[in-house]
């Protein structure tokens, strides 16, 4: 079981899979990498789901999603992959292993009602990891999907993106017209 507890906060933590950095590593700098495919980043779901009801499932991400989380526009372009309808966040891996890393100590998760664009296996981590632009980093998270892994398909949770979002008032407002709710707020 890849999990420690830390000294600094008693919690038990999620830690990245086995080969999840050479699996980042390869998304980013192979150009052949099949961009729909996955890499598997943990091996566990954040303890505030599983207690919520959620499956402890692996977390995976798409290849393509992890380029534009992880690569600038610029760094992108550099390494010969499309930006053409992509929008490249540019954490940078340091920043984006950190946010992943922090999923099992989050400020806060919401869950989506189906009252709006996305159902209820719907949810957002808010990190307490912040990007450049100082903005919390968010985790977007559908449950209980397909993925394919080793060209073997395996119920997984999949992380939808990964970014630091702007709006100061995004959860507030959703939360009044009833799109989410809090599931979880760090005490």
């Amino acid at each position: 079981m890849n999990q420690v507890i830390t000294k600094e906060n008693n919690c038990v933590k999620n830690n990245l899979s086995k080969k999840a950095i050479s699996e980042i590593t390869d998304a980013l700098n192979n150009p052949n990498t099949n961009i729909n495919s996955m890499v598997k980043l943990t091996d566990y779901t954040p303890k505030q789901l599983v207690t919520v009801g959620v499956n402890n499932l692996p977390m995976m991400v798409r290849k393509g999603h992890l380029r534009e989380n992880i690569l600038s526009a610029e760094e992108a372009k550099a390494k010969g992959f499309s930006t053409k309808g992509k929008h490249y966040h540019g954490l940078g891996i340091k920043t984006y292993i950190k946010a992943i890393n922090s999923i099992n100590n989050p400020i806060a998760i919401y869950q989506y009602t189906n009252r709006g664009k996305y159902s209820s296996n719907n949810f957002i981590v808010l990190t307490k990891i912040k990007d450049k632009n100082n903005n919390n980093i968010i985790i977007p998270i559908e449950i209980t999907r397909k993925g394919q892994y080793n060209n073997i398909e395996i119920d997984t949770h999949i992380i939808k993106t990964t970014y630091g979002k702007n709006n100061k008032k995004y959860f507030k407002n959703k939360m009044v017209s009833g799109e989410i709710r809090k599931i979880y707020s760090k005490k």
